[in-house]
């Protein structure tokens, strides 16, 4: 059975229409994503490219990162930011391969969600890490909080 190990490649370019500036791209950190969380058809084609805009949540108490999921229970429920670059999975035949590897994340800037890989719902309500402006995005407030119980009295 091949191991697959992500390695970052110029592809040709890539669809970046889900980023609808440049703001925070030179800002964007690197992160290490997590490979065996990825699922193929899903969130990379079957050249092995991972699309640029893959939104991506943090792992609760790991350094690690994978497919942003709300409804995730692992901390992925959250959307900490976006693969800047495609990457390319290799196939590695001759040795080990890790299971992290290091990518760059924008953490903050302009998002169109009708081009976001994987058509997750982004919208004013999107619990998220970082910092971002959803293009399109009618505002909606966030629910008001349910009113605190009252006492019966003695």
């Amino acid at each position: 059975m091949a191991d697959l190990s992500i390695k970052t490649t110029t592809t040709g370019g890539g669809d970046y229409r889900w980023l609808r500036s440049r703001h925070g791209r030179d800002n964007a950190i690197p992160v290490s994503l997590k490979r065996s969380l990825l699922t193929a058809g899903v969130h990379y084609d079957t050249l092995g490219v991972i699309p640029s805009g893959l939104p991506l949540g943090k792992l609760t108490g790991q350094a690690v990162w994978g497919p942003y999921d709300p409804t995730a229970q692992d901390g992925r429920q959250y959307l900490a930011g976006f693969l800047l670059e495609p990457e390319q999975l290799q196939a590695d035949f001759g040795g080990v391969t890790t299971e992290v590897s290091q990518v760059a994340m924008l953490v903050h800037g302009i998002v169109d969600p009708a081009f976001v890989p994987t058509a997750p719902v982004l919208d004013t309500q999107t619990a998220t890490t970082g910092s971002f402006v959803f293009v399109g995005v009618d505002y909606v407030p966030a629910p008001a909080p349910a009113p605190e119980p009252t006492g019966s009295g003695n």
